[in-house]
């Protein structure tokens, strides 16, 4: 099959790229290897991480704009009278950051048809050998399933959480961490947070080191502060839960359940028995219809932190698939446990059993989210690399096609015992930051690498930048960049390295992208 643009990945950023491509008159293969398009945003992380809302444009805003409107169509009333009223206050649109996962589903669904996108579903690139890319020099030519079928196309895009595409078309990338020296990055590298430390005892028996350490402690780290190392932040999902009845699945107990896992959890509630089970335990976003996106909360919580993060990247599928299995066997123990392990205090053990799994999302998926929350895999070696110094507004790009603005942000990368025998955490990271611009070049490989491939998720960044750049609204904008560059590049007959950044940048404004910060914009103009 052949079309002007392949996109492989069907999360946010390769819907974008794809609906923007379509609305340029392109021909575009959208490829999603799961059967269901949407990545993280259909997928349980519906309360949007948009930083400043007054940044996010374009596309993005677009779909934000869509949802409200699909809300609204759904709530429509059945009198006459309120059919008036409601055609009038119908007039105020607004966008709607949180929402649904089938919701999402529908209108990312609606954008890909309206713009003509040939969406292929359960398909995934071959990565065995080399079998799954054509390359002539740095160009490529197709991409090859596992199930034999060939894709070619002038542009592609990998818009993949782990950039498998990149991967193969042998575009050098980094997965972990930097040294804090080596672009002089204050947060990066191997990061102790002596606050956290000593919370609850690590040893299977408390007090008594002889009995083993509990689940996901590494016995030591040997590293020292700012080394540079293949870790990687914790993993998760992000469940939809419910306390509405009718739409409640009930906590069942895994076949697997090993209380162990939880002990750490049993410890620190003990020591806090006031603990609210959707903060503290569990943090709540609250969405429509009685619904939660649920995230980790505090230091034991959804998220697995794993050495295993590290090797997800250039893991095969069957090894990701082991994990997903495994941390599906870990979070279904986690809801069993705190709504019925009598380690837990009745009082939070009553809050948990008003929640359950929302019975009318990922149906097709026993009402787990479809995929696991990859916050950070490969990062591409490209043509510009995002650094902590534009995170904190000392390097400015100058060739911004987007807007960054969430702060930098990584969960916990290790568990350990230091020198004192004392448990230890390390890696999270939380610095406020500025708005910044996000370069173009940050997206595209080095033209002797690849000339025709660029990656709007994966970005040339640091583990620092990309701990700020990871948020899908920011996904979407560098998705709209990606689709908008690949149909300027077909029109002009030129690389993607030689698109003309003026008419992108002109062509991104006419579209409503943000690319520089509004503050920053209205103060320079204003001089």
């Amino acid at each position: 099959m052949h079309a002007d643009v392949i996109v492989y990945g069907g999360n946010p950023a390769g819907i974008i790229a794809a609906y923007e491509a379509g609305l340029h008159g392109k021909s575009v293969v959208l490829i999603e290897p799961t059967q269901h398009v949407g990545g993280m945003m259909t997928s349980g992380l519906t309360a949007s991480d948009y930083g400043d809302p007054t940044t996010v444009g374009g596309k993005a805003l677009e779909f934000f704009y869509r949802v409200n409107t699909l809300y609204q169509a759904m709530q429509a009333p059945s009198n006459k009278m309120a059919a008036k009223r409601a055609q009038v206050t119908s007039k105020i649109i607004f966008p709607q950051w949180n929402y649904e996962s089938h919701v999402g589903e529908k209108v990312f669904n609606q954008m890909l048809s309206e713009a003509g996108v040939n969406c292929v579903l359960g398909q995934r690139i071959d990565r065995v050998g080399g079998r799954g890319i054509s390359k002539l020099a740095n160009h490529i030519v197709s991409i090859t399933m596992e199930t034999g079928e060939v894709y070619q196309g002038s542009v592609f895009i990998d818009a993949t959480y782990e950039g498998d595409l990149m991967a193969l078309a042998g575009v050098p990338y980094t997965v972990g961490r930097e040294s804090s020296a080596e672009y002089n990055e204050s947060l990066n590298g191997f990061h102790p947070q002596p606050e956290f430390t000593g919370i609850v005892d690590p040893y299977v028996v408390a007090g008594d080191p002889t009995s083993g350490l509990l689940p996901g402690i590494e016995k030591s780290i040997t590293e020292n502060i700012g080394d540079a190392d293949d870790r990687v932040q914790a993993y998760n999902f992000r469940l939809c839960m419910t306390n509405d009845p009718q739409n409640m699945v009930p906590v069942v107990k895994p076949t697997h359940y090993n209380p162990q896992d939880y002990e750490l959890l049993a410890r620190l509630i003990a020591n806090n028995p006031d603990y609210v089970f959707g903060q503290r335990i569990m943090k709540f976003a609250s969405l429509p219809n009685n619904k939660v996106d649920v995230n980790t909360a505090d230091e034991f919580s959804t998220d697995l932190i794993s050495p295993f993060t590290k090797t997800w990247a250039d893991a095969s599928y069957a090894q990701r698939e082991q994990f997903t299995s495994h941390y599906t066997n870990f979070i279904q123990g986690f809801l069993w446990f705190v709504t019925n392990d009598e380690r837990v205090p009745q009082s939070i053990r009553d809050q948990a059993s008003q929640w359950g799994l929302a019975a009318d999302e990922f149906v097709d998926n026993n009402n787990l989210p479809y995929h696991m929350y990859v916050r950070e895999a490969r990062r591409m070696k490209g043509a510009y690399l995002m650094t902590q110094a534009n995170m904190q507004g000392t390097v400015f790009v100058s060739d911004p096609i987007a807007v960054g603005t969430y702060g930098i942000d990584s969960h916990f990368v290790s568990m350990y015992l230091n020198d004192q025998g004392a448990l230890s955490f390390e890696g999270g990271l939380w610095d406020q930051g500025i708005n910044y611009g996000i370069s173009y070049r940050s997206l595209i490989p080095n033209q002797q690498d690849c000339d025709n491939l660029i990656v709007p998720v994966c970005i040339s960044a640091t583990h620092v930048a990309y701990s700020s750049l990871r948020m899908e609204p920011v996904y979407m904008e560098m998705g709209h960049a990606a689709g908008a560059a690949a149909s300027l590049a077909i029109d002009n007959a030129t690389s993607l390295q030689s698109v003309n950044y003026n008419d992108l940048a002109r062509l991104l404004t006419d579209e409503g992208q943000v690319i520089v910060d509004p503050d920053w914009f209205a103060d320079f103009t204003s001089r």
